[in-house]
């Protein structure tokens, strides 16, 4: 659970001069499969944090070794493999998701696997909405929100 909450804080820090993101997604769809992650897995040796289902990955190598990580291509051997604990807990918690957020102090949320509704389904009226907007000056540039859930430092 640490390992993967400072990669968390890592991927999440915010450098002088840089773009901050304030949030990751991470599937829990395995890599190898596109089935939902049971034994979520990842080589030591790897900053990611996506991990991929180790049976799969195990079952995958049993009838041709590459040892290859799924995600990042970087070497995979036996010995460094690691179940992950953070994500074990994450996937024993939401049974339906497929996808989360975290965020910086190790947090998450599932995140909606249905689809987005049409525009005509979305809105009960043609009137137009209103977006209210804050100033930017009074935000400050350390809260300026971004695309992408990114914010500026």
């Amino acid at each position: 659970v640490d390992h993967s909450k400072a990669l968390i804080k890592e991927k999440l820090s915010c450098d002088d001069n840089e773009i901050a993101t304030t949030s990751l997604r991470v599937s829990l769809l395995c890599p190898l499969s596109k089935a939902r992650i049971q034994i979520p897995c990842r080589p030591t040796t790897c900053s990611h944090l996506q991990c991929f289902d180790a049976s799969i990955f195990l079952q995958m190598n049993e009838r041709k070794a590459t040892w290859q990580c799924p995600v990042c291509d970087g070497p995979a051997k036996y010995g460094t493999l690691a179940i992950d604990a953070f994500f074990n807990l994450i996937i024993a918690q939401s049974p339906d998701a497929e996808e989360i957020e975290v965020f910086p102090d190790g947090s998450w949320k599932a995140l909606s696997n249905k689809p987005d509704p049409s525009p005509s389904e979305s809105r009960s009226s043609n009137k137009p909405e209103a977006i209210s907007v804050d100033s930017p000056e009074s935000a400050g540039p350390s809260s300026i929100p971004t695309k992408e859930g990114n914010s500026v430092c």
